[in-house]
């Protein structure tokens, strides 16, 4: 009587632990595509002729003011460019820094061990001396 109470008192004590894995229902995201952005006035030959757009004497007004807000576009690049290339040259400079830093330190680091490391041979050495000393005194009486 008492193994069948058991057996039933188990039997509840593990139908309420048991808890079956689930698969957790998570929205699966989708991927965003993006359009891309097209020019109404693309213009293949912006790039090497931005240079050459300063306001000839026989162009319209509005074909000066086009081609002064292609200048502006091609300086702005530019300097976007050029301060970009300025950003990286910094970075560089701050990572070969912070790596020189970090070498003096783990030298120092490591001579400080290798001196606490003498001392401690040191001392092992000297108690080991005493102990063979003790043990010979010990030996002779």
């Amino acid at each position: 009587m008492q193994i069948v109470y058991a057996v039933t008192q188990i039997e509840t004590v593990i139908s309420r632990a048991h808890n079956p894995l689930r698969r957790n229902d998570v929205a699966i995201k989708s991927i965003h595509f993006k359009e891309p952005r097209f020019e109404q006035n693309f213009d293949p030959d912006r790039k090497s002729a931005a240079h050459k757009l300063k306001g000839r004497a026989g162009e319209s007004v509005r074909t000066q003011h086009v081609q002064s807000a292609k200048c502006v576009d091609a300086l702005q690049k530019r300097l976007q460019k050029s301060y970009k290339r300025e950003m990286r040259g910094a970075q560089r400079e701050l990572r070969r820094d912070t790596q020189t830093v970090a070498r003096i330190q783990m030298d120092r680091r490591a001579e400080l061990d290798t001196h606490r490391q003498k001392k401690t041979n040191e001392i092992i050495a000297s108690l080991r001396a005493e102990r063979h000393d003790g043990k010979v005194l010990d030996k002779m009486k």
